[in-house]
């Protein structure tokens, strides 16, 4: 092998060198984003969860509220409304 080829030989290791070591660049970088936006995912759901919960527990609230309030409304209208002693003249 002559010298000549022996330099491009090397020359073409580096650069072949360097393109892995940029592709590891750019699959570390995307390895980050991944993670970034599985992190983000996981976020999204647990904070949908709380929503669900928080809308379950206040529509149990909204049905017991309107429950006690019909059973006040029943009770109120089966109370006979007061007579009047009589009317005032002036």
């Amino acid at each position: 092998m002559s010298g000549d080829q022996y330099q491009e030989v090397c020359l073409e290791l580096d650069r072949a060198l360097h393109r892995e070591e940029r592709a590891q660049e750019l699959l570390k970088q995307q390895n980050e984003q991944l993670n970034d936006l599985g992190f983000q995912v996981d976020l999204h759901t647990s904070l949908e969860a709380e929503k669900d919960i928080c809308l379950t527990d206040t529509a149990q609230v909204c049905q017991k509220v309107v429950s006690v309030v019909t059973r006040c409304w029943t009770r109120s209208q089966e109370i006979p409304a007061p007579k009047s002693a009589g009317k005032r003249t002036k």
